[in-house]
């Protein structure tokens, strides 16, 4: 990804110089309008490369883009996590056109799919062989393909733009209903998918695959199969393209498969491996770039708002749910027996160094206190400390209070201290090389079983959710990173009889998504899709009253009808 890199900073490079080579006195007597020109660039297949990584560095490298799209509207939206009591819970308490999250996501997406508009519209002409052409307009149309899937499942209506208009002609295109959206989403998959390579280079690792865009046809596909839009003949459409890559005899022709251990799907050691069918490769800002809503963060935003409460007053910005950590799989003695649980969260009682110094801070229900020389009895999994002087805060781990069993760390996003290479500043931000995996080959395993049970196959779709489960089984029991693990986990996941009914299938594979992908942000959309996320909202707000400063969870409140869809951001209907 090195090559990659070098080209983006070639292209903002040849920016920076078109800017200051514009800037002359008439500058003053000019309209405000901040014009580059690029009549010499687009002229060599590395220039349009640059633009086209450029497309990539906007939209899926953007930390806004992951953090408000992704994040606020999915994860922060669905049953599995939460804001901590220092925070409100935005997308529920504030369901209305003027709530901001919805206009930054809005805003982002649209000046992704301008950017490849543009890129796109410049390509054309550009002369450069037609096969680069083809193949780095096939990135700019999965790219746009991606943002108009976030803006489809999040607000279900908006215009569809495929061109460069004039300025004033953008509030003139009428909104289009979310099949129209979809069937964009379609085209510009089904046309761009032909030209991608199956899987690329080691240096080009991070690039959009032909099994990305097809894994991103099959997701559209599946959208318009289930609820709202209830379009059920898209399931074997969905199927039809997941088989081109999820079966056995087909998945290694594009480099893709399970990795053997559930523990390694997070592993620094495994960024970009087998398991990845797309994966952003962190943009990695220089200390002192601070937090901006047009780069993000110094580092992936995640190890900010994932790290438990390690600083004070900062971290420990969001956590799983009650609701969650009840969802994973245990014997009739209660014990849990799903490995997948160990590498997912911490639980109160977990101990997790996070910088060199080997001491920790414990927290229990009465506050917390410092403590060191910590130590553990593995005939028993006990552990024993020694109380430090409250004056020596440095501390280089935690163990975690769950905050009245409402509240678990999301591991999965964490580094302890060998792992670490960026800084830490005074907010205790890390700027973390944190890579983000926004499609998992298990997550294809999932989808082609559920279309497969969709469409009458239910037995060979066992095959697919065992495949998963098998994996989860053969994971260690105990995960090496920790300095103690409170719950070991014991026992196996049993098998999924491929003779069940279409019904308890379809509940098979909704609980194996939820265990298998969670915190990984496909959550609201899939409960919405699957048209139960007024009862799972409901239920989580039971269990997790706790929210902001209130013990009222405002995910009581969801509406299924009504609140599917998010508000169009007011500003949109703005002359």
């Amino acid at each position: 990804m090195k090559q990659v890199q070098s080209i983006i900073s070639c292209f903002l490079l040849l920016l920076l110089l078109a800017t200051a080579s514009s800037c002359k006195k008439s500058f003053l007597d000019s309209a405000p309008y901040g014009v580059v020109s690029d009549d010499n660039f687009y002229l060599t297949t590395e220039q349009c490369t640059g633009a086209v990584m450029q497309v990539y560095n906007r939209t899926v490298h953007l930390g806004p883009i992951y953090l408000f799209i992704r994040r606020a509207l999915n994860e922060y939206a669905g049953d599995d996590l939460l804001r901590t009591p220092t925070d409100d819970f935005t997308v529920w308490y504030n369901f209305s056109p003027d709530n901001v999250q919805f206009l930054w996501g809005w805003k982002y997406c649209f000046q992704g799919i301008y950017l490849c508009n543009y890129t796109l519209k410049k390509l054309e002409t550009a002369p450069i062989p037609q096969a680069d052409k083809d193949v780095l307009a096939a990135e700019c149309k999965s790219v746009r393909a991606l943002m108009y899937y976030m803006v489809a499942t999040r607000w279900g209506t908006c215009p569809v733009i495929t061109d460069v208009l004039p300025i004033e002609n953008y509030y003139t295109v009428a909104f289009s209903k979310a099949p129209e959206v979809y069937a964009q989403v379609i085209k510009d998959l089904q046309e761009a998918a032909p030209a991608l390579p199956k899987s690329w280079d080691p240096a080009n690792k991070g690039r959009i695959s032909q099994a990305a865009a097809k894994f991103l046809l099959a997701k559209a596909y599946m959208q318009l199969a289930g609820y709202p839009l209830n379009l059920t003949d898209n399931w074997q459409k969905a199927a039809d393209v997941l088989a081109e890559f999820v079966p056995a005899g087909k998945r290694n022709e594009y480099g893709l498969d399970l990795l053997p251990n559930f523990g390694d799907v997070y592993s620094k050691a495994h960024d970009q491996d087998k398991e990845s069918v797309f994966e952003v490769n962190e943009m990695y800002y220089a200390p002192g770039a601070g937090v901006s809503h047009e780069v993000g963060a110094p580092g992936n935003y995640l190890q900010v708002f994932e790290q438990p409460d390690m600083y004070e007053g900062y971290g420990g910005r969001e956590c799983f749910t009650g609701d969650l950590y009840n969802e994973f799989e245990k014997d009739i003695s209660g014990k849990v027996i799903d490995k997948r649980f160990t590498y997912t969260m911490l639980e109160p009682g977990d101990v997790y160094y996070v910088t060199s110094l080997k001491d920790t801070m414990l927290h229990n229900s009465t506050g917390k206190f410092y403590i060191k020389n910590v130590s553990v009895n593995h005939a028993d999994n006990s552990l024993s400390y020694e109380v430090k002087d409250s004056s020596e805060k440095s501390y280089a781990g935690w163990v975690w209070p769950g905050h009245e069993n409402q509240w678990y760390p999301n591991y999965k996003y964490l580094r302890n201290a060998s792992e670490r290479t960026g800084f830490q500043n005074s907010a205790g931000i890390f700027a973390e090389d944190l890579n983000v995996k926004w499609l998992r080959f298990s997550d294809a395993l999932l989808c082609y079983a559920e279309c497969l049970n969709e469409t009458g196959r239910t037995a060979d779709a066992a095959t697919y959710v065992n495949e998963v489960r098998t994996r989860a089984n053969n994971s260690p029991a105990v995960d090496s990173r920790r300095i103690y693990q409170k719950t070991i986990v014991t026992g196996s996941l049993p098998m999924i009889n491929a003779g069940l009914s279409v019904t308890d299938m379809r509940a098979a594979i909704q609980h194996e998504s939820r265990v298998e992908l969670a915190g990984e942000d496909w959550r609201y959309e899939n409960l919405r899709r699957w048209g139960i996320a007024a009862d799972r909202l409901h239920q989580m707000a039971v269990e997790s009253p706790q929210v902001g400063a209130s013990r009222f969870n405002p995910a009581s409140k969801y509406v299924k009808g009504a609140w599917d869809y998010f508000p169009i951001p007011a500003n949109e209907f703005k002359p």
